[in-house]
């Protein structure tokens, strides 16, 4: 590997920037092929060089690699840390070489971008909103497409994990219109399939899930984020009432996972498959069906995602109502509700508090 070779020649050479510019070929390479453990150990080793060296431009950039590489294990505190962290590290006019260095975007909009995912995650979607402007209107002003079209691809997640459908169908718009201006494949098949998930959950699903079905290929064909798109892919099938398709589908996606636990989206992947088992065949899945929604739920709460946490805590206080077990799921919902902060704005929480309003347990 040309990069492990780079970095033992630099390692002998005692050649500080080329030790750190091989490692953070090692981490890209991580992150590229979908080896999130090898990438997290390379994030932690830019840090540690970074801080050996004294250089202070090189630990923002050890920084970015570790918020990074969190946002796609799944580990909402640790992006959101280390997010914030790069915030109040960033100055835009000294930093304004790194993302063409690093990445092919600058770090200042991915740290304004991952704090907003996180946000989303948790529930906090005021707080994701923000930070949504604020890393467009700064991808906007370094006049750079990548770091542009980059913040519109995250605003976009953020934006669609609150279901704020009407900001959606606006950043996709404007990342599509940035990505044929510059040709750039992968931020148009984002924006295409978000699109498309929009109409399939609002106003025309079956419109909607055929353009869906049309544009995955090319949507998860690169990076690590091919778990989320099957997630919403698995979603629009079980909703046309694809139980199946949507099973084979989760079933596959869920394989990928060889570290427990870790992953963006995976506690979706449990929890849509928990609903789908039951919709099938609600006898014959009932205890493999709650049981998916149970390990959702953990996960969800190990991760730090609240927001999908309450998701997986109403399906499952929803499947143990219909298979007759009705304290299998309002009693742990219950006690989440009762636990979240002021804050947490998630839209579905209107819908946990009418369940629980009605449950009789």
């Amino acid at each position: 590997m040309l990069n492990e070779r780079a970095r033992q020649l630099a390692l002998t050479l005692g050649d500080e920037d080329g030790l750190f510019k091989a490692n953070w070929g090692l981490w890209i390479n991580g992150l590229q092929t979908r080896r999130l453990d090898r990438a997290r150990e390379q994030a932690d080793a830019l840090i540690s060089l970074a801080r050996t060296s004294g250089n202070e431009d090189y630990l923002l950039e050890g920084f970015h690699c570790l918020w990074s590489t969190a946002q796609f294990r799944g580990d909402v505190r640790t992006s959101l840390e280390s997010g914030l962290e790069g915030i109040e590290r960033y100055d835009r006019e000294r930093h304004s070489w790194m993302g063409p260095v690093f990445g092919a975007h600058d770090p200042g909009v991915c740290a304004f971008i991952v704090c907003s995912i996180a946000f989303s995650l948790r529930g906090e979607y005021a707080e994701a909103k923000r930070s949504n402007e604020r890393a467009i209107a700064l991808g906007e002003a370094l006049k750079h497409p990548n770091s542009h079209a980059h913040a519109l691809i995250s605003a976009l997640i953020a934006a669609q994990i609150g279901g704020d459908h009407q900001t959606v169908d606006e950043y996709a718009q404007q990342l599509l219109a940035i990505a044929d201006k510059y040709n750039l494949p992968p931020p148009r098949a984002h924006a295409l399939f978000l699109s498309a998930c929009r109409r399939a959950f609002t106003t025309d699903l079956d419109t909607g899930l055929a353009a869906m079905e049309a544009e995955y290929p090319r949507a998860s064909a690169v990076g690590p984020m091919f778990r989320y798109y099957a997630a919403l892919l698995a979603e629009a099938r079980e909703k046309s009432g694809r139980f199946q398709d949507a099973l084979a589908l989760l079933a596959t996606t869920l394989e990928t996972v060889t570290e427990a636990g870790v992953g963006f989206y995976i506690s979706e992947l449990y929890r849509l498959q928990g609903v789908c088992l039951l919709r099938a065949d609600r006898d014959a899945n009932a205890e493999s069906a709650l049981q998916s929604l149970r390990t959702a739920g953990d996960v969800a709460r190990k991760q730090g995602a609240t927001a999908l946490e309450l998701r997986a805590a109403v399906s499952r206080a929803r499947a143990g109502v219909a298979v007759g077990r009705p304290a299998e799921g309002v009693t742990a919902l219950r006690e989440l509700c009762a636990t979240l902060p002021p804050e947490f704005d998630a839209t579905n929480l209107r819908e946990a508090k009418e369940l629980l309003s009605s449950a009789r347990v």
